[in-house]
């Protein structure tokens, strides 16, 4: 799992990409809350980009839970960018980001964090 961190227009990014299978690498787990926890003047508008998660278990899917905690915690608003493929299915069927906005594409995200569109829950990109 690679993790890379960046701020635009005031919108924390935070990109999440390659295999996120965490059993057995308990390291893996704790690495996506702690950099959200070590962060200091964090903005209030976070997009989560999972695009290109190729590989999920239920660890990874726990970890993302902790994300959105740590989220709740901070008081930031979440903007999420889903994965394709069977990534994207599982967690659409586990519904762990159903009361956040979901997009296609980082791009879309980052427009609606800044106001420039409207929230994707209205978009392609949630399932109903």
């Amino acid at each position: 799992m690679d993790v890379a961190l960046s701020i635009f227009s005031d919108t924390f990014v935070l990109r999440v990409s390659g295999d996120m299978r965490l059993w057995n690498r308990e390291d893996g787990n704790e690495r996506l809350v702690n950099l959200l926890r070590t962060q200091e003047n964090l903005p209030k508008q976070m997009i989560l980009n999972l695009a290109e998660v190729k590989h999920l278990d239920s660890l990874g899917v726990g970890a993302l839970a902790r994300v959105l905690v740590e989220c709740g915690k901070q008081e930031m608003n979440l903007n999420v960018v889903l994965p394709a493929g069977l990534p994207g299915q599982v967690l659409k069927s586990v519904r762990i980001f159903d009361a956040w906005p979901t997009f296609l594409d980082e791009a879309d995200a980052l427009r609606a964090a800044v106001g420039a569109v409207p929230s994707a829950s209205q978009g392609a990109a949630k399932s109903s």
